[in-house]
């Protein structure tokens, strides 16, 4: 590690496709969710994949964990590999970045070697095969503009061409569905960071109120929220085993096996077929591809 790097504190989250190493944490019940539950993530998952496009798909934060681990067992060994990352950051207590990285110089050195160790540098950014799109649940979009913030910084640490990442990177909100019309309020319309993107890719997947609710702010989630406070303690690093992060784990496991079925598969590659952006070839190969890739039975 070059001289003068902070250690990477990677917040801890128990990996979910090493069974062994989990061990009795799999006995006990699991995280509270509903019989037609698997239904409404795979519709959810779907279309926040079809809306994101080609490319790198991130998951910001804890809200769309469930949706994360579910499609991580549906496109497990995929051919071709089908990038997919979870970025365990909260910028909750976070107002303006710049300020942040002025008042909290080790908290914030600490996050953008996290950046760093997940490939989502700047740099990264620019060199990437394919553009990077970042998907959360969004009630202002404040957590994308913080992200915005944040890679213009990084663009100036690390001498990157700001311009080069802006193209390359693209938001998909998780919102609660409505009824549309011109004075429909959109957030992206009032959140002043857009501006800063040319030509922003910014797409939106509508979800029922009560579910939108549920993931956002009442699943109970497999590690504690990375917060600010949280981005330099090397405490970080460690597991969590209160109760509400043991439930959510054997969900988490359980969404994960549910995706490497067959059977999940082939109706996840239904659910894609059926939505309209199957007009681009990217995603008529990824359909093709999970035909393909057979599962468990």
């Amino acid at each position: 590690m070059p001289l003068g790097t902070p250690d990477i504190i990677r917040p801890f989250r128990w990996n979910i496709a090493r069974r062994n190493e989990l061990g009795s944490l799999l006995k006990g019940p699991h995280a509270e969710s509903w019989p037609g539950f698997i239904v409404e993530l795979r519709r959810t998952t779907a279309l926040a994949v079809a809306r994101s496009g080609p490319g790198t798909i991130v998951f910001v934060g804890r809200s769309l964990e469930s949706s994360f681990d579910y499609l991580s067992g549906i496109v497990e060994g995929l051919e071709p590999h089908f990038p997919l990352k979870l970025l365990q950051v909260s910028f909750s207590a976070v107002r303006d970045i710049e300020a942040t990285a002025a008042q909290s110089p080790a908290e914030f050195a600490a996050l953008t070697a996290y950046m760093r160790a997940e490939g989502l540098s700047a740099t990264d950014l620019t060199v990437a095969a394919e553009p990077t799109t970042f998907v959360d649940i969004v009630a202002t979009g404040g957590t994308f503009g913080t992200l915005v913030g944040l890679l213009r910084l990084m663009c100036r640490t690390e001498r990157a061409d700001w311009n080069v990442v802006a193209r390359r990177i693209g938001f998909t909100g998780v919102v609660i569905a409505g009824k549309t019309s011109p004075n429909t309020w959109r957030w992206w319309q009032h959140e002043p960071w857009v501006a800063e993107l040319k030509k922003p890719r910014i797409s939106n997947v509508s979800i029922p109120g009560y579910l939108w609710g549920f993931l956002g702010n009442n699943a109970e989630k497999v590690t504690r929220s990375h917060s600010l406070w949280r981005w330099a303690d090397p405490a970080s690093r460690s597991p969590d085993h209160a109760d509400e992060h043991t439930r959510a784990l054997r969900l988490a496991v359980s969404l994960y096996d549910r995706g490497l079925a067959r059977d999940e598969r082939s109706r996840f590659a239904d659910e894609l077929a059926r939505l309209p952006e199957m007009r681009h070839a990217w995603l008529r190969r990824l359909v093709t591809a999970l035909r393909r890739a057979g599962g468990r039975r």
